[in-house]
């Protein structure tokens, strides 16, 4: 049905054309080495399997597909047909005098979409970022100084396949280190990490 190379990305695959009515079998070979096992061959540790979700995915034929979501100081636009923005209270936001994001408050506005019957969900943030005159980082008009980490996803326990809660760990300890930007070293990371 399809092959991927990149061991952290995101890869999807249609079965439509494969599958029947009943019961049916799906088999996923993970191969030791590809090509794109040289480009990953950096400063990490190398494991081999599947680390990151697997999961079958039953759709509507038109279902909401390449959705971008926009966010600045005062608006979120989506390009979805049908969405609607909550605050944080769970009530349908009024964005004439938002709650501006920032790493000390770090307000979240919820934007559902709608189609067919399906539903999706998405977290944004609301906040301008510019460079003034004297080359400052401002974020919402407040200059700010980055002290930053790379992260990797290692597990003592799991290697690469880091759990959502040792995660959250490595985050609480870097805010308790005054850790305020992330480099997630050399690959996307998981959604829940960014989450």
């Amino acid at each position: 049905v399809g092959f991927s190379q990149g061991s952290h990305l995101q890869a999807e695959f249609d079965l439509t054309p494969f599958v029947q009515e009943g019961q049916n079998t799906l088999v996923a070979k993970v191969l030791k080495w590809c090509a794109g096992s040289y480009m990953e061959d950096q400063d990490f540790f190398r494991y081999n399997g599947i680390f990151r979700d697997v999961y079958l995915l039953s759709r509507e034929k038109n279902h909401l597909h390449d959705i971008e979501i926009k966010a600045n100081c005062s608006a979120i636009t989506c390009s979805a047909p049908e969405y609607t923005v909550y605050d944080a209270a769970g009530q349908v936001a009024d964005l004439t005098n938002p709650i501006l994001w920032n790493a000390e408050k770090p307000y979240l506005y919820t934007v559902k979409l709608t189609r067919g019957g399906e539903v999706l969900t998405f977290k944004t943030g609301l906040r301008e970022i510019r460079i003034s005159d004297q080359y400052e980082l401002l974020i919402n008009g407040q200059s700010v100084k980055l002290h930053g980490v790379n992260h990797h996803d290692t597990s003592k326990f799991r290697g690469w396949c880091q759990s959502l809660e040792e995660q959250k760990q490595d985050l609480l300890l870097m805010k308790q280190l005054n850790i305020n930007c992330v480099r997630t070293s050399h690959y996307p990371p998981t959604p829940g990490f960014m989450e």
